[in-house]
């Protein structure tokens, strides 16, 4: 009976070989039980806890795949829209490198074209200059009076 009243001698069924002798549980009764419970639930809440987490990862795994997939073809389509608008850019240029070469082009020959016509003209005059020049020397040399009159 005081066996009993300690909670030993009852046989939990649980009790390890070395803890029960004759069939009778020797920790106190509901300890062994209470002990080894209450272990079980702790172990139940980390296996929980460490399968949530574990969801948790795979689910963060799975989104940062995602998020590199995405920066991957994202970054795919912003070289493809850079080399689109570079191809543009570069024609546009290229066409008002053209125009401008062109202008340029065009106002070298109606510059070189105005100097040519001055250049004519001033040869002309030169050419007048030089027979009026030669004109007026002859007459200066010539010594009879009636003859530098009707010069």
């Amino acid at each position: 009976a005081r066996a009993d009243r300690q909670g030993r001698g009852r046989d939990c069924g649980k009790c390890p070989g070395p803890r029960r002798l004759l069939g009778r549980c020797q920790w106190p009764s509901g300890v062994f039980i209470a002990s080894m419970d209450s272990q079980r639930e702790a172990l139940q809440r980390i296996i929980t806890t460490l399968a949530n987490k574990d969801d948790e990862i795979q689910n963060f795994i799975e989104t940062l795949n995602h998020t590199l997939k995405n920066v991957q073809v994202n970054t795919t389509k912003v070289m493809i829209d850079l080399e689109e608008e570079f191809g543009v850019l570069q024609a546009t240029l290229d066409d008002m490198k053209a125009s401008m070469v062109n202008k340029v082009k065009q106002e070298q020959e109606y510059k070189s074209q105005e100097l040519q016509n001055q250049l004519t003209i001033c040869n002309n005059a030169l050419e007048g200059s030089e027979e009026l020049l030669e004109y007026a020397n002859r007459t200066l040399s010539t010594a009879d009076p009636e003859a530098f009159t009707k010069v």
